[in-house]
């Protein structure tokens, strides 16, 4: 929903593109920055894993023109598209002004998978009582094989007069058309929002950290923490490979706790002087400084020693145990335990069981 930015003067809206992995809401961003002047817009940012699908989102803001008063500021973030990841599209989706649907313009199954992923998206913001303008776009035109707008609106259950947008992100064709109509879209509710309830009833404008911290659990772990803690990363229920022990059964503790932190099911516990102990749903959470380390190889081999003195220890429940890395390359990783409520304590420094 609309924003604003107290501090620099500016009305914020926010335009979420949404839609299947792979569709093209990536691209159509970065065709953005390559079509707008640096004056007009921010940098691109990707928080997560270079060169792979988005983990959390896209984001770019674009500056432009003048709504109620005050200088408007266009917010252009996209979902994650794969299903792992559905907690942080819903949460996305949930704040838009304007929802920017891209779909691929291939009959078949990615057809199919983007009338599932709009008809999700259509119940999920009927259920939250959310009536966003859903823009769609018929992205890949460029394809020989690409349906018409109107093709691809029958395929997706569209009414007949629901304007569809064709587009080749690739090549750049429509993406400015359909930012410019999202924001114009998003303006016009902005403004009748200002004049029925006045700019000073609009919340304050969260950036681009501002979401990540509320995505990743970081923002509800430093609410938690203490004032002299140092605030490592919080895990993530899409680590990659390599990252997370044992891989199928950690991954399932992840997605639990995605859900308890969706759901700020989330308390600190007390531990010693230098770790950091939560409670989240049924799990428990630690970490210390003990287990930060500088680079991934390093953080690689301290989870590869401490698996392998989890499994030597022949402690009870061991398979409700997991362990996963919290950071990112180039940045300070932490090594988290994450263990069921009914479990016993975490492994000590020394490869025990902790008291």
């Amino acid at each position: 929903m609309a924003t604003l930015d107290r501090r620099n003067g500016h009305l914020v809206v926010r335009v979420v593109y949404d839609g299947p992995s792979g569709a093209g809401k990536s691209s159509n961003l970065k065709q953005l920055v390559q079509t707008f002047s640096p004056q007009r817009r921010g940098e691109l940012f990707s928080p997560g894993p270079v060169d792979e699908a988005t983990t959390y989102f896209d984001w770019l803001y674009l500056n432009g023109g003048v709504v109620g008063g005050y200088p408007l500021r266009a917010q252009l973030v996209t979902t994650p598209g794969r299903g792992a990841l559905s907690r942080r599209r819903w949460q996305l989706v949930e704040d838009a002004d304007v929802i920017v649907f891209v779909c691929e313009s291939i009959a078949g199954p990615a057809m199919r998978e983007a009338k599932l992923s709009l008809d999700l998206l259509r119940a999920r913001l009927a259920e939250k009582s959310l009536v966003p303008q859903i823009i769609v776009q018929a992205n890949k035109q460029d394809l020989p094989a690409a349906l018409s707008p109107a093709a691809v609106a029958t395929a997706l259950g569209l009414a007949t007069d629901h304007e569809v947008i064709a587009t080749s992100a690739r090549e750049g064709s429509g993406v400015r058309e359909t930012v410019v109509r999202a924001i114009r879209g998003a303006a016009s509710l902005a403004e009748r929002r200002i004049v029925a309830r006045g700019a000073d009833a609009l919340r304050d404008t969260e950036d681009g950290s501002d979401l990540l911290a509320r995505l990743d659990g970081s923002a509800l772990l430093r609410s938690l923490a203490g004032p002299d803690d140092e605030i490592p990363p919080f895990p993530d229920e899409d680590v990659a490979n390599g990252w997370v022990w044992p891989d199928r059964s950690g991954r399932r503790q992840l997605r639990t706790l995605g859900r308890a932190l969706a759901a700020g099911e989330i308390a600190r516990e007390h531990a010693g002087a230098d770790e950091l102990a939560f409670r989240a749903g049924p799990l428990r959470l630690t970490t210390s400084r003990a287990f930060r380390r500088d680079d991934v190889d390093a953080a690689r081999a301290e989870l590869d020693a401490r698996a392998r003195a989890c499994v030597r220890s022949g402690a009870e429940h061991v398979a409700e145990t997991t362990l996963v890395l919290a950071g990112s390359p180039g940045s300070p990783i932490w090594l988290w335990t994450i263990i069921d409520a009914g479990a016993p304590a975490p492994l000590t420094r020394s490869g025990g069981i902790a008291s």
